[in-house]
Order: structure tokens, then C-alpha cells, then sequence
């Protein structure tokens, strides 16, 4: 065992001197940074932008500024008082007519002062038909505009309930009422938006074991090819036994993508924190099923499986091919088998969770890694992760044997004809005989 480490110490350092290995490392990186530079520009003047609210019984203002500090962007605004040439007690059409010449123009007390983009009118009394105005600039914020538009229509429908006759507790226990949607188990079904964004990171993950899956296996078989042109694993073998060398260089390309992982999902992870405003609150939400103690382990066990299973098959055509003209003979199909499953199943679980396709792909071992990492976002019973664990953990002890047994008949006949080369000649005697 102490030899294959120690060729998993020279595939790791190997891979980490080349200059893909870099590219691969900091493209990543680098788009994140991009984004999140491009979300802050695009949010900046909402972050600059004043609004007013007229409100004589205080009724409307409290609620919005509750839900502008639940909502985390209290910061993002400034309420500032109505401007002094602007009616109050004129009604709202006066009032509107004045506030909406001060759209842009800065409003607010001294340093804190901003473009004025909104502006709410309440009436004293919001009773016997009497309704709330709202004035919002082009470039208004959604995010306050929607804030605003339910704190003035909360207080409408309680002013409308307590006009029919009912208490104010009695009003403010009806209007609170939420509809609850259950399944067959009697569990509270979430809404279709939150079950797309809490798949948001296990999809990424997906992404992420493919490209991270494809690119290492492509530079273990490339440097496998190499070490066979040119006899260099003659010697090799002369020091370790075949299934060291393979145990070696799993180890050691399985270190690259953990690593070339623990570096995106850290440049990912700080860019969450640099967020703010709506975007900050959809990263909470994809974020949210790592809150369960469980799933952090179970996302790192399936990125492992389904890494070993694709690097399987990169080292088992490396180990059969002389030259990359051969391995291309095996690669396409390998890839095509591989990919094409992913990503169909990866468009079904977007559109259904629980569709058919990804059910079935769960108990196919092969594509259970990519499947359940897919799935662990909306749920999984445990029948299918006990279930389908099992099935994989055994595929991967074949798929480990099998390569073994290649990778013995293939590198101790070093120098001869590789078994595609052999069937070639093979084909041709038949037809020259």
C-alpha cells in the first residue's frame, strides 16, 4: 500500500505542475467573481434609491419596514419624508402630481439622501372604499415595489374585514390564512420554486463531478498513453505490481478533483456571502439542504462514487490503448454512454423531481451517483438510498476487479498489439485468407 501512495504522490504533483490543470482550477473562480461584480453593478442604484410613505395613522410604514429588515435589505433603501412643496391633506391626485416631479431628483436627510423611485400614499382612513396610491419611477426596484404593494393591500383587506363587522383579531386571524396542500403521507408539499431551487446545488454538483470527472480522466489517460509509448512503465513495473499502479493513480487523479472541488465550492461559498438583495435570498434557498446534518456527507460520498466510476473507465481504455488514436476508438462510445443518460436525466429532474427516468436511473449503478445527487434536493426515502448504496458500492468493487485484471493483461504486454489492434489484424487475416 505504501507503493501506491506513493504514486498517487507523483500523479497529484504531476497533474498539479501543468498549466490545464490551472486553467481548470480558476475558470471557475473567475466566472463567480464575474457574476457576482455583475450582480452588484446591476443592484447598485437600487441600493441608492429613496422612497416616501404618507401615512397619518401609521398603519402601512411599520410593516414595511418589518418586511424590508426580514427580508434583509433594510440597507438597500432610504424612507425618506415627503418633499415640502408635496399636498398631504390635498388627497392622493394632488399629492401624485407633485411627487412624481421629484422622481430621480435626490431626497433624504443630508449624507443619507438618495434618488426618490417610490412613493405610497395612505388616506386617514382606509374604511368605506377609500384605498391606497402608489407612484413607482421606471427604475424602481421589483423587490420594493412588491414589499410595498402588500404592506398597503394587508392593510386594505384588514380595514375591509373589520368594515363587515369582524374584531380586529378576528381580521388579522383571517387575512393570515394560507392555504396547505398535502400529499398521500400527509406531509406539507413545498412549492414547485422551492423544490427548483433547493435542486439548485445538488445539480451543481452534478455539473461539477462531470467536468471535474472528464477533465482529470482525460490527463490520467493521456499520461497513461504516454508512460506506454515510451517504455516508461516497463520500469515502473519492475517496482510495484499492476493493481498498485492502478490503485495509485485512482488515488492520486481522486486527490485532483477533490481538490479542483474544494476550491470551486470555496470560491462559491464566498461569493454567497459577497451577495446581497434578491440574489442573496435565492443563494439561501439553494443553500438550505445543506442545513441537514446528513447532507453534506451524503453529497461528498455520491461526488466520490460517481468520480470513481467515470475515472474507471478513462484508466481502463488508457491501459488498452498505445496511442490516442486508439483510445478515441473507445473514449466516444465510453463518453456518449456516460453523458447522454446525465443530461437527459438532469432536464427531467428540473421539470419533475420524481419523474420516471430519474427513478429508474437511480437503481442503474452506473448513473446512480449523478441521479441521487440530482434528487437529494427534494427528498429521497431512504428504501432508495440504502437501496441504490448498496447496488453501487458493489458495482464499484466490480468495476475496480475487472480493471484490475485489464490493467494486468494490458501493461505486462507492453509493446504488443493493443486488443483493438488485435482485433483489427484479426479481421484482416480472415479476409486476406
Amino acid at each position: 500500500m505504501r507503493r501506491a501512495w506513493l504514486i498517487a504522490l507523483r500523479e497529484y504533483r504531476q497533474v498539479v505542475a501543468t498549466r490545464g490543470f490551472w486553467m481548470l482550477l480558476l475558470v471557475v473562480p473567475i466566472v463567480i467573481a464575474g457574476s457576482v461584480a455583475a450582480t452588484q453593478v446591476l443592484e447598485s442604484p437600487t441600493r441608492s434609491s429613496a422612497f416616501v410613505v404618507v401615512d397619518p395613522a401609521n398603519i402601512v410604514a411599520p410593516v414595511i419596514d418589518r418586511r424590508l429588515a426580514t427580508t434583509g435589505r433594510a440597507g438597500d433603501f432610504v424612507r425618506a419624508p415627503p418633499p415640502v412643496d408635496a399636498p398631504l391633506n390635498s388627497g392622493p391626485e394632488a399629492f401624485g402630481a407633485v411627487i412624481q416631479r421629484h422622481f430621480g431628483l435626490p431626497v433624504g436627510p443630508g449624507a443619507k439622501s438618495a434618488p426618490l423611485a417610490l412613493a405610497l400614499w395612505v388616506p386617514n382612513d382606509l374604511a368605506n372604499g377609500k384605498r391606497a396610491r402608489i407612484w413607482a419611477s421606471p427604475s424602481a426596484d421589483p423587490g420594493l415595489v412588491r414589499i410595498v404593494r402588500a404592506a398597503a393591500g394587508r392593510a386594505e383587506r384588514l380595514a375591509a374585514l373589520r368594515t363587515a363587522g369582524l374584531s380586529p383579531s378576528d381580521a388579522e386571524r383571517i387575512e393570515s390564512l394560507q392555504p396547505q396542500v398535502t400529499t398521500g403521507s400527509n406531509a406539507v408539499a413545498p412549492p414547485r420554486e422551492s423544490l427548483v431551487l433547493r435542486s439548485v446545488l445538488p445539480l451543481a454538483l452534478v455539473y461539477l463531478l462531470l467536468v471535474a470527472a472528464m477533465t482529470t480522466g482525460s490527463m490520467m489517460l493521456q499520461g497513461l498513453i504516454e508512460e506506454r509509448s515510451n517504455k516508461l512503465l516497463e520500469a515502473v513495473l519492475a517496482c510495484v505490481r499492476p493493481e498498485e499502479l492502478m490503485l495509485g493513480k485512482l488515488l492520486g487523479l481522486g486527490a485532483v478533483g477533490l481538490t479542483i472541488l474544494a476550491v470551486w465550492v470555496a470560491c462559491a461559498a464566498a461569493a454567497v456571502q459577497a451577495l446581497h438583495g434578491p440574489a442573496a435570498e435565492m443563494a439561501a434557498a439553494a443553500l438550505q439542504p445543506l442545513r441537514e446534518p446528513w447532507m453534506a456527507p451524503a453529497l461528498l460520498a455520491y461526488f466520490v462514487s460517481g468520480y470513481l466510476i467515470v475515472s474507471t473507465v478513462f484508466l481502463a481504455i488508457g491501459s488498452m490503448s498505445d496511442t490516442m488514436q486508439d483510445a478515441q476508438a473507445y473514449l466516444v462510445p465510453a463518453l456518449m454512454a456516460i453523458m447522454a443518460p446525465v443530461v437527459v436525466m438532469m432536464d427531467a429532474v428540473i421539470v419533475d423531481p420524481e419523474a420516471a427516468i430519474v427513478r429508474a436511473m437511480t437503481w442503474i449503478p452506473p448513473y446512480a451517483p449523478f441521479a441521487m445527487l440530482a434528487r437529494l434536493g427534494g427528498g429521497v426515502s431512504p428504501v432508495e438510498v440504502i437501496g441504490s448504496g448498496i447496488l453501487m458500492i458493489g458495482f464499484i468493487w466490480l468495476e475496480l476487479f475487472l480493471l484490475g485484471r485489464v490493467f494486468r493483461a494490458s501493461l505486462l504486454g507492453v509493446g504488443q498489439p493493443s486488443p483493438l489492434q488485435a482485433v483489427r489484424r484479426l479481421i484482416g487475416g480472415r479476409r486476406a485468407a
